[in-house]
């Protein structure tokens, strides 16, 4: 028999405080959607206010929307929600006299951040949008839908037909006429079963009749390995023509779903800029894309009144630990970011001025080591941000990477090991591409010595084929 017992120990447990979850949170968004963090906690907290604005080409054309018709719509929208709620009656709060006016130059930059979050249709959306140009019967409609439901990102049918009929209450046969339908009003290639259909959709969009083309189709994992001479001998093509016929191939989109999940563009805004000063690559700080916020201080003042109800009071304090908190959280970010953005300027001014075979290998470690922090503030610092540079516009996390040591002792970054590698394999000769090995003996005559397999694995990385699939026939 179990002997069961209660016992009691004692153990330290490190939590923390609501302050420093807060601040890791901010640390860890990039800066396009803070200005999302930032409106939500406007829009919350009525002791937070605009100290200044954002002055940037993004606010140059701005919505024709009062800030004040958005505040009324907001509070439409949430009056059920909240109805009951703790702080339902907060806009009922008295406004102090004095109260924060705004220019008409202000007023629109107000708007643009309360109406700039925009939603975009999923490809699925737009699909049902197509499927209703047809005239369909209600149980071919019921049939349709599934399908397009059925439809994943890439733009390939990802449930048997068998599925999709139990599904429906219908034929397999009606539910394969339905497809084909949907396939000839959809883009080339979406709806389809597999890869090759896939590619066959599209060559057919493009009126193509050359039956070799649809021959090699029947081949394609030959054809994916480059056995381009097997090929050649299976189907009586020659190696040239193959080669043509390849190409053809290769310019059509294995992922035809991509064409949707790509429309919506995709913005990057800079947290600092290195610039050249006086001699040296020194960092500045990106303001122009977030508002400064402050704490109200004709709500700050309400609070000394002695005269103002017991829960207004209550609810004052509640929002100004609030709006403390967030206010202290986005300095402690900034200060954070520029902090590792002047390491990495520091430490890399070979780089800004040569490029990439000046890149020092560094680590967050050593970050964390010399801005005296801890290694994950600095992980969480870097994560989704950019750094405009006279090289680009890179990533924070590209300046961490390992490295290796010259024949001379010189520390040379694993990118730039990579770039050079990347060279090599650009000027081979097609028909007799490097293999790995020798890739690994020309690095070790400049003084690098690095595995095959350091060398395989940073192809990899760079997403460029094995020495078979890059050869020419």
């Amino acid at each position: 028999m179990i002997d069961i017992k209660q016992q009691q120990k004692v153990a330290q447990q490190q939590q923390l405080s609501s302050r420093q979850l807060q601040s890791l949170s901010l640390l860890s968004v990039p800066v396009l959607e803070l200005q999302e963090k930032i409106n939500e906690a406007m829009n919350s907290n009525p002791l937070l206010e605009y100290e200044s604005f954002p002055d940037s080409a993004l606010l140059r054309e701005l919505p024709d929307v009062s800030i004040e018709d958005e505040r009324k719509n907001m509070r439409d929208d949430d009056d059920d929600v909240y109805s009951g709620g703790g702080d339902s009656w907060q806009d009922d709060l008295p406004i102090p006299d004095g109260i924060q006016q705004f220019s008409p130059e202000q007023q629109s930059k107000r708007d643009y951040f309360f109406s700039n979050i925009t939603e975009h249709e999923s490809m699925q959306q737009l699909l049902l949008q197509e499927v209703g140009f047809l005239d369909l019967a209600d149980n071919e409609q019921e049939i349709a839908e599934a399908v397009v439901g059925a439809i994943d990102d890439s733009g390939f049918l990802s449930t048997p037909l068998a599925d999709i009929a139990q599904c429906t209450n219908a034929e397999i046969f009606e539910v394969e006429a339905i497809l084909g339908k949907l396939q000839k009003i959809f883009s080339p290639g979406i709806g389809a079963r597999d890869l090759k259909e896939c590619l066959k959709l599209q060559l057919e969009a493009q009126n193509e009749s050359d039956p070799d083309v649809y021959r090699l189709l029947d081949y394609l994992e030959e054809f994916g390995n480059n056995k381009i001479e097997y090929l050649s001998d299976i189907l009586g093509i020659p190696v040239a023509r193959l080669n043509e016929l390849g190409d053809r191939i290769r310019s059509l989109n294995p992922y035809p779903g991509n064409v949707f999940n790509h429309s919506r563009a995709e913005f990057i805004a800079p947290e600092a800029t290195v610039v050249f000063e006086n001699g040296r690559y020194i960092v500045r700080e990106h303001d122009e894309f977030l508002p400064r916020i402050k704490i109200s201080e004709q709500y700050a003042k309400m609070l000394e009144d002695k005269e103002l109800p017991a829960e207004t009071l209550a609810y004052l304090q509640k929002k100004m630990q609030e709006a403390e908190l967030f206010r202290n959280s986005l300095l402690m970010r900034e200060k954070t970011i520029v902090r590792i953005a002047a390491f990495i300027t520091e430490n890399q001014q070979e780089f800004f001025a040569d490029g990439i075979e000046s890149l020092r290998p560094m680590t967050m470690a050593q970050a964390a080591e010399a801005l005296e922090i801890h290694e994950t503030t600095v992980s969480r610092g870097c994560a989704g941000k950019y750094l405009a540079t006279p090289q680009g516009l890179l990533e924070f996390r590209f300046f961490f990477s390992g490295g290796f040591q010259n024949a001379d002792g010189a520390d040379v970054s694993v990118h730039a090991i990579q770039q050079k590698i990347r060279e090599f394999i650009e000027d081979e000769e097609p028909h007799k591409p490097l293999s790995d090995d020798k890739i690994a003996k020309l690095l070790e005559n400049e003084g690098f010595k690095i595995a095959r397999r350091t060398i395989a694995k940073y192809r990899e990385q760079m997403n460029i084929p094995p020495t078979n699939l890059r050869r020419k026939h």
